[in-house]
């Protein structure tokens, strides 16, 4: 009877010990024990040089690295197999976050980033080389920019805004100026700006009508000084003008037209207007600008 209070007394005390224990101590104890038995597991070590906890999951002799824990707080995730990790993601206390691809950790480039306040910064090339394509807003007017250009020289080329306007720009970095603005509600379709950086001025607005007014700088504002109307006789809100060989584009009124659209067959686009919207479109359906009718591909045209 004795022996048998003995005995529980001891599992008691056993029981009572483990659980005072910290709990990294159990944790590791816990671990030990699933390595001994061969099943899954999580494990952490400790790096006595720097302070970095490592964590690895996976089976007894093939665990692979998952996340490390740095001492000024930073997070990195990892993915692969055990000895090819690479980085993913990387997360910094003050909530900025580092999106990365690649083969191998050694070799990883960034995809994209992810600030405190939502914004998305995309990006594209080598390791070390990387440069901004694309910007995503969560906040504000403005939804998203689009860039072109090598690292540290992008240069913008669109802003869309939540409400559908969208402004495309020309030139190099920090010297880019407004050439268009494109309107998906109201009266006016479109709006060509001439002029250097800083100093645009309004050169055409075209209407949904078919209606254009033209405008010239005088006094340090925009003064109409013309009008005309190039609707077809279809009753299409488009310029005439620009179906003819000798016409200009009807997207920049600046350069002569060089594209034509199939199966309707109009000739209405420069080549860079038409590398500027459609070509960005990244494979998605366009419309002719003339007829709004679905076009199934594009011809180029030398004239």
């Amino acid at each position: 009877m004795n022996d048998s209070r003995g005995a529980d007394h001891q599992k008691h005390q056993k029981h009572q010990k483990h659980n005072n224990l910290h709990p990294h101590s159990k944790r590791a104890m816990e671990s030990d024990s699933r390595v001994k038995r061969g099943v899954d597991w999580l494990g952490h070590t400790r790096d006595s040089e720097d302070g970095s906890t490592v964590y690895y999951a996976g089976n007894v002799g093939t665990g692979r690295k998952v996340k490390t824990l740095l001492p000024n707080g930073e997070v990195v995730l990892y993915e692969g197999e055990a000895g090819k990790e690479r980085k993913v993601k990387r997360t910094f206390p003050t909530g900025y976050t580092i999106f990365t691809r690649g083969p191998c950790e050694s070799e990883d480039s960034m995809s994209r980033t992810v600030l405190f306040d939502g914004t998305r910064h995309f990006y594209e090339g080598a390791p070390g080389a990387e440069s901004k394509v694309m910007t995503l807003f969560w906040r504000g007017d403005l939804h998203m920019t689009r860039f072109e250009g090598s690292a540290g020289e992008e240069h913008k080329v669109w802003d869309i805004f939540h409400s559908g306007v969208c402004h495309y720009y020309k030139g190099t970095a920090g010297a880019e100026r407004m050439a268009m603005t494109l309107y998906t509600t109201g009266d006016i379709l479109r709006v060509v700006y001439r002029g250097s950086a800083g100093k645009e001025s309004k050169f055409c607005e075209l209407l949904r009508s078919g209606v254009r007014h033209f405008y010239c700088r005088k006094d340090g504002g925009d003064v109409l000084v013309r009008s005309d109307n190039m609707g077809n006789k279809r009753g299409v809100s488009a310029v005439d003008k620009s179906t003819r060989l000798d016409g200009e584009c009807c997207v920049c009124l600046e350069a002569h037209v060089g594209v034509s659209f199939s199966p309707c067959g109009h000739l209405c686009m420069c080549e860079e207007c038409y590398h500027s919207i459609v070509m960005r479109s990244k494979g998605s359906s366009f419309a002719c600008p003339i007829c709004k009718e679905y076009a199934c591909w594009a011809t180029r045209v030398y004239l």
